[in-house]
């Protein structure tokens, strides 16, 4: 399931140039921008990590299930 996960978005920018995956990014990031102003700041940093808050776990099951279901 990982492994498809990466490879479904590799297959999509494969056909792309490199120039063309980049203003794909750099599309994707003012989308974002525009949606979540407060993202802006997450993205300069990269990834942010946290200790799992309560509720958390639950999303993961939930989301694994569905997943799992669709499969």
């Amino acid at each position: 399931m990982q492994q498809r996960s990466r490879d479904e978005p590799a297959a999509l920018l494969a056909p792309l140039a490199a120039p063309a995956q980049q203003a794909l990014t750099d599309a994707l990031a003012t989308v974002q921008h525009l949606l979540d102003p407060s993202a802006a700041n997450a993205a300069s940093t990269g990834v942010l990590l946290r200790c799992p808050q309560p509720g958390d776990m639950g999303w993961v099951v939930q989301q694994h299930g569905e997943i799992y279901a669709h499969e």
